[in-house]
């Protein structure tokens, strides 16, 4: 066999080889990726800080969300979440068990019956309704689990299970495993935000930049 043949040869078996082993990462990649948004999503623990980049307008400002205690609504034993948002603050009170992530009051608010904002071991295209007061407001929310999409934020890049959440409001939420929620992206803002000023629109952008556990 001349020396062309060969090479030739050669380089069809190395092209063949490169495009199994490809086949076969792709396979694994596939086998591991994240099946359900389970707990390790939404870890929390008195003393998480979480410090999002948010720019509105031209300006810019942190949002910071800090597990501050723990506080009894009814029976269930809830995080209280310290939101600060310059000269804004408001507590969000989470209870997370082994269902998911139950929102029981924000500020003076109380969810009747609790909204279950995530729902663990939920996968691609689940979807969960919700229907009750908020105060003494009548609200619906729909959400659906949107499966794994990369995600870059200030911190890092990432793949995360997105949840959206449909109500008068349209918000998108981004949960890396051991670290929670890493963007929140919303069209409108609700009763709790801050109010927007002239100029500034309603949507926001939420993207986390600092994480620190104790």
């Amino acid at each position: 066999m001349d020396q062309p043949s060969v090479r030739r040869r050669w380089w069809q078996y190395s092209l063949r080889s490169l495009l199994l082993l490809a086949l076969v990462c792709a396979l694994i990649a596939w086998w591991l990726r994240p099946k359900t948004l389970d707990p390790h999503y939404f870890p929390i623990a008195v003393g998480d800080r979480w410090v999002y980049a948010s720019k509105v307008g031209k300006a810019q400002q942190d949002v910071v969300f800090e597990v501050v205690g723990t506080e009894k609504i009814g029976d269930a034993e809830c995080f209280v979440v310290l939101r600060t948002i310059g000269n804004h603050e408001v507590k969000f009170y989470v209870e997370v068990n082994h269902r998911g992530v139950f929102i029981h009051q924000v500020g003076d608010d109380r969810y009747r019956p609790p909204y279950r904002q995530f729902t663990f071991y939920t996968k691609q295209e689940d979807r969960w309704n919700w229907k009750g007061l908020i105060g003494n407001e009548r609200a619906e929310y729909s959400c659906l689990n949107k499966g794994v999409w990369p995600v870059s934020v200030p911190l890092g890049q990432w793949d995360a299970f997105l949840v959206s959440q449909t109500s008068d409001t349209d918000t998108e939420f981004s949960l890396v495993e051991g670290i929670g929620v890493v963007r929140i992206y919303s069209k409108n803002r609700d009763k709790h935000d801050p109010p927007s000023k002239p100029g500034e629109g309603s949507s926001f952008d939420w993207q986390l930049k600092e994480f620190s556990r104790q």
